[in-house]
């Protein structure tokens, strides 16, 4: 198990370290940070983005969404989507706090 956990800390950092360079970079790990305390915050095991992200701010939802995906590589959450590509899009806590 800490064999596993240790593995996952290395592909996060690993995929954090491709992002460096990249536009906003200094902001992602906060963005992650926020997005995973609103998630905490809700307190349900399941909800939908717009839940998540209620704002219509195109920046806003960019930054939400990104955060969701680094959350759901680093195994915090899953996502998935019923009606691909324009269906709303759900995320689900899978028990890590």
């Amino acid at each position: 198990d800490d064999l596993r956990r240790e593995e996952r800390l290395k592909l996060a950092e690993k995929a954090r370290n491709s992002m460096r360079g990249a536009a906003h970079e200094d902001h992602l790990e906060e963005d992650i940070i926020v997005v995973w305390q609103r998630i905490q915050e809700l307190g349900k095991s399941s909800l939908g983005f717009q839940e998540l992200c209620p704002s219509d701010d195109a920046e806003d939802r960019i930054r939400t969404f990104l955060s969701i995906l680094f959350l759901a590589y680093e195994k915090r959450i899953s996502v998935h989507q019923k009606r691909f590509p324009y269906g709303e899009i759900y995320i689900k806590t899978l028990g890590c706090t």
